[in-house]
């Protein structure tokens, strides 16, 4: 059974917590490749040049990372019923 991991930002206005918004697990590149059982982590940075596959990858700073719901979701997509 898989568990995802959330974390909650507090969002307070005036002082005052108005909700708590979950936020996904952000991958690296190498970290979601693995996850994803592919043997090069390049193979994720062709695949986002190309738009073969929307896996939505997000730039914080320099570096890419990926929303572990949306590998998540690729995975489902690409099961063979």
């Amino acid at each position: 059974m898989h568990v995802h991991a959330y974390r909650f930002f507090h969002i307070y206005h005036k002082g005052i917590l108005m909700r708590d918004v979950p936020t996904d697990t952000l991958l690296d590149r190498k970290t979601a490749a693995k996850y994803l059982g592919l043997k090069n982590h390049n193979t994720l940075a062709v695949w986002d040049c190309t738009r073969r596959y929307d896996l939505s990858p997000i730039k914080v700073g320099g570096a890419v990372r990926y929303r572990q719901s949306s590998l998540d979701k690729f995975l489902e997509s690409r099961l063979k019923r």
